[in-house]
């Protein structure tokens, strides 16, 4: 008993420690590399930057996908690796990498390639929304990045830190082309200007034998007024500054980046938390670090949380933390329902608290925290811990009602009942072992839950063996079989009456079924042929779609729209979503990707959301909400708006714009291009589709230069001097940097802005000719107009396409993947396009075809330990006959409830195979006891073996069922993780606890009928042998 109470003390001390998280700690070794060569095309930055660096990068060992994404002056390489794979060592690997390609990419790119280590599976923990009404935006963004940002990133607990809506602070230089003809000067000497005139560079110092002093120039210029000042040449003998041929201004690096809140211009951060940290932890720091934060910041900057997903979680941990009471209280119930004695109850009951609290020792060693995984597998584990006890107080109340003493008793029935729970408790653990084999982030979610569930069922048996014996030989009293004095109440009585029916009529349909052994055979196997095919026809998913409270969106507009239009475009959707009355905030940004890969660029005709909604108390389900918004903002002009709730399990590297991904991919450009838009075309027509889209943005316009070569050859000036006037007149050049105290900021040459919005105003960029003469651009070119990609997205080395999908109501994954893979090959690609499902569709196609595997690894494993317990080859498949009929419950329970099969139903099903054969262990392990001690019969014994149990497993039946009542009828937050695991508990108990009462004789009869003709036929064999021998 001290032993028992230290460990329930050792487990809450344990309790308090675990970290707290919606998911099992899921670690995804993720590395994005960024490079910028601004104002290059989406082409360019694929073969000249993508490339080389891919070439590169995808020779690092453990990489599991490889994809770029190019833009305009832009491109994202994004390396996940396997999860054994230590992302420190893979940084070394990036790093290396990285430098060796750096004599291949272009001279001209204004800094090296970087990476960042990034776990994508981590959704932001908090957002935070930053607005200033007074201040410029490039001041505000300073605030942010070296005040915010820092700050934020030195809090125990806090990983990515990604700032979206604004660009890095810079001064641009905006040139006047023709006041700059007008002085003989061109760019590139503006640019030389600007490079000479802003240095830093170490100047020495002085020394004597009294001191020493730095010496210090002021040759950085650090603002705009500085550089407008600066000296670019002389012309007719007067200084000509770059005010004087241009127009300096504090800016931005980007001017085509944006962000709002509702429809308010904001800067936004999200905040991730690091691997394994504790995210409601994390959150509290971030919330007290906040109010010091913003005593650094100008009092016109307001710093706000619009979002903080422990909200949620709280949420989904108290609303777990009352299902995983009630489940409790519901078992302990039931319990003394039957047990009709308040002491036998609290002693079977003791087993719970103890389970659980050495469950959490074991969680804390393990770095397991209390998530939706976790908690449910103690949920579940709550019905089955108490079992083993129930089995050993009502073993032993048996004997004390047959006249027995509490010692004597106690003996007994501990050592009668033994053998069985070690076989019960073995065989269910022995199959969640293939789970600990599984690889992947879905290996992860089944070990955490197989591993919590184990030990607490591990510790209940060690406690039923020892423990419980003790209490009930010290504190169980019992109404012997002679006592005439009736001790219980009306209740009592009635309840005791009405199970005596219940079991007269039980032992009187056993004889007829015994005596119809043939049709209770054909009724297992049709069972068997029923949970094939229903398995085969069944609605089958990836995960249970989670309600997180928040929806990410992506708007796609024309290729050619340009940022002034985008910009009214995102802000008229904003408007749009924020009308909905179970909406409370919405980001929306341009120029930035999602956030999971670190908010790189992006197309300026793409934009994204970020929706916040209301409580879960005061708005309807978050699939409903998505459905009422897509059907509002599909009134809205030349904008299509892509839906998805955001979900704590990401799986891939891809920003897709819907939940699923398939991809395609060819080493001829053109022959994928072509197949696209095929099958994209044809996918949009399929009705088991919605929210069709791609990562390619075709259809974007460009402006083409011809060069006429003999002319500009003529006049000394060469195509790389046309494309460099060009690049430092259109391309956004950062010519030079600047070092400040906390960060360091850009100087971006182009020309004045009313430049760059015209094809004719190409006409007033000037040339600069060898011999100092300005050459206008119109006399060396000719121009014209074309179509270019906006996006160019890769995957291992090659182009490649990515369709993104949502599924139409009442669809499931499984249908659609299979309606897709019949559209392919009706369309009969060439062999050299190669597809493949991607994202959660790959996922779901990975672990769909292990899991008749699993569940066949899972049966033979339970076969060996039992064939090991009983020394059989026989009665183990007389227990193992239960499955089919839990089998067939549990997947009809699923159908019927709307569920689909899902990762955590199959789960469940799982459970199912261990839990149901504890009923034919109880038969089986009393009828052979019988047969050894009291010479009965086959037939006999296990007559007597189930009418005996009848109590214990209809007890323990019930409790399981009743157990798993509220994971299925849970509505709070998270129900949608834990409900498909209760309908696959109830429905395979509520069939198979019927059925086996049945079916589990008449096979032991069929099995045992087998093992001894098998033994009549070997023993003339043996004596014959024996007889040789003499």
């Amino acid at each position: 008993m001290l032993i028992a109470i230290g460990i329930m003390l050792i487990g809450a001390a344990a309790y308090r420690q675990l970290a707290i998280a919606t998911l099992p700690a899921i670690d995804v070794p993720t590395i994005v590399v960024s490079a910028q060569l601004p104002g290059a095309s989406p082409e360019t930055m694929a073969s000249a930057v993508a490339t080389p660096l891919e070439r590169r990068l995808g020779r690092i060992a453990s990489i599991t996908e490889l994809t770029s994404i190019n833009t305009l002056g832009n491109t994202q390489i994004t390396l996940q690796f396997a999860p054994e794979r230590n992302v420190d060592g893979a940084a070394v690997d990036v790093q290396a990498a990285i430098s060796a390609a750096g004599d291949e990419l272009p001279k001209d790119m204004p800094s090296r390639p970087v990476f960042k280590k990034i776990n994508p599976i981590l959704i932001p923990a908090v957002f935070l929304s930053i607005r200033c009404d007074t201040l410029p935006p490039d001041e505000v963004i300073k605030y942010v990045n070296g005040v915010i940002v820092d700050k934020l990133a030195q809090l125990e607990g806090v990983g990515n830190v990604v700032v979206q809506g604004a660009a890095k602070a810079a001064v641009r230089v905006r040139m006047n082309p023709a006041a700059m003809a007008s002085v003989g000067i061109g760019l590139d000497d503006v640019r030389a200007a600007i490079v000479a005139g802003s240095v830093t560079l170490p100047t020495g110092s002085l020394d004597n034998d009294y001191r020493s002093e730095a010496i210090v120039t002021d040759s950085q210029l650090t603002n705009a007024a500085a550089f407008s000042r600066l000296i670019v040449a002389q012309h007719d003998g007067a200084n000509v500054r770059l005010g004087d041929i241009g127009t300096v201004a504090d800016s931005v690096v980007d001017t085509r980046v944006g962000g709002w809140l509702n429809t308010d211009p904001a800067i936004f951060v999200y905040i991730q938390r690091k691997a394994g940290a504790n995210i409601v932890a994390t959150v509290d720091r971030v919330r007290e670090a906040l109010p010091q934060i913003r005593r650094w910041l100008p009092p016109s900057i307001h710093v706000d949380i619009i979002a903080d997903r422990t909200v949620t979680i709280r949420g989904t941990l108290h609303d777990a933390q009352l299902t995983f009471l009630a489940t409790t209280l519901l078992v302990i119930g039931t319990i003394l329902l039957f047990l009709r004695d308040t002491r036998a109850t609290l002693i079977a009951g003791m087993s719970i608290p103890v389970a659980l609290a050495g469950t959490f020792i074991v969680m804390y060693f393990l770095d397991y925290s209390l998530d939706l995984i976790s908690l449910t597998a103690l949920t579940v584990a709550i019905a089955f811990v108490i079992d083993d006890s129930i089995v050993m107080v009502e073993n032993i109340a048996r004997f004390r009602e047959q006249g027995f003493g509490r010692l004597e008793a106690t003996v007994k029935g501990a050592a009668q009942i033994g053998f069985t729970i070690v076989a019960i408790t073995l065989s269910l653990v022995a199959a969640f072992i293939p789970f600990l084999m599984f690889p992947g982030v879905i290996g992860v979610i089944m070990r955490e839950f197989s591993v919590t569930l184990c030990v607490s069922i591990l510790i209940s048996a060690v406690v039923s063996l020892t423990l419980t014996p003790a209490l009930a030989a010290r504190f169980l009293k019992v109404r012997h079989a002679d006592d005439s004095e009736p001790r219980e109440g009306r209740l009592g009585r009635w309840i005791q009456w009405g199970f005596d029916r219940i079991l007269d009529g039980y032992a009187r349909s056993l004889r007829h079924a015994l005596d119809h052994r043939r049709f209770m055979l054909f009724l297992t196997a049709l069972c068997a042929v029923g949970t094939i095919a229903l398995y085969a026809i069944m609605p089958s998913g990836f995960m249970p779609t989670q309600d997180t409270g928040v929806i990410i969106g992506i708007t796609e507009a024309p290729p050619d729209t340009s940022f002034a239009a985008m910009r009214l475009r995102q802000i008229a959707v904003a408007k749009a979503i924020r009308e909905h009355p179970a909406v409370e905030n919405v980001t929306s940004s341009i120029g930035t990707t999602s956030v999971d890969t670190g908010g790189g660029a992006a197309s300026v005709s793409t934009g994204r959301f970020y929706i916040m909604l209301k409580p879960r108390s005061e708005r309807g389900a978050v699939t409903e909400i998505i459905d009422e918004l897509r059907e509002a903002l599909s009134a809205l002009p030349s904008t299509r708006t892509y839906l998805q709730p955001v979900e704590d399990l990401n799986v891939g590297a891809r920003e897709g714009k819907g939940q699923y991904q398939f991809t395609l991919q060819d080493e001829n450009w053109e022959e994928l291009d072509h197949w696209f838009d095929i099958l994209f075309t044809r996918f949009r027509t399929l009705p088991e589709l919605r929210d069709v889209g791609a990562d390619l943005q075709n259809g974007g316009l460009q402006v083409i230069l011809d060069i006429d070569r003999d002319r500009a050859a003529q006049l000394g000036i060469s195509p790389q001097v046309i494309d460099d006037t060009l690049y430092s007149a259109f391309g956004q050049r950062r010519v030079s940097t600047i070092y400040a105290t906390t960060d360091q900021y850009y100087v971006v040459l182009e020309v004045d802005a009313n430049l760059q919005a015209e094809i004719d105003t190409l006409q007033s960029v000037y040339v600069k000719a060898p011999d100092g003469s300005q050459i206008p651009l119109r006399a060396v070119t000719k121009t014209s107009e074309g179509e270019t990609a906006l996006v160019i997205p890769h995957q291992g080395e090659f182009p490649s396409i990515t369709i993104s999908f949502n599924l139409a109501p009442g669809v499931a994954l499984n249908q659609a993947i299979a309606k897709i893979e019949d559209t392919v090959a009706e369309l009969r690609p060439p062999g050299t396009l190669r597809t493949s499902f991607e994202g959660k569709a790959g996922a779901f196609n990975s672990s769909s075809g292990s899991e008749p595997y699993l569940l066949l690894a899972a049966i033979f494993t339970i076969y060996i330990v039992l064939g090991v317990l009983y020394e059989s080859y026989v009665h183990p498949f007389t227990i193992l006959s239960t499955i089919p009929s839990a089998g067939l419950g549990a997947l009809l329970a699923l159908l019927l409830s709307g569920q689909q099969l899902s990762l955590i139903a199959f789960i469940g099903i799982i459970l199912l195979v261990g839990i149901v054969k504890k009923n034919a262990i109880l038969m089986i392990d009393f009828a052979l006891s019988a047969e050894r001690s009291e010479g009965l019969s086959s037939a006999d014994a296990i007559y007597k073996a189930c009418v005996l149990r009848f109590r214990p497993i209809v007890m323990t039946n019930l409790a399981a069922i009743v157990g798993a009542l509220p994971l299925a009828l849970g509505t709070g937050p998270g129900y949608e993780i834990r409900q498909p695991l209760g309908y696959a508990i109830i429905g395979g108990l509520m069939v198979s606890g019927v059925l086996n009462l049945y079916t589990t004789p008449v096979i032991y009869l069929y099995m045992d009928w087998f093992r001894r003709r098998r033994a009549r036929k070997t023993e003339p064999a043996q004596d014959t042998l024996a007889t040789e021998a003499g």
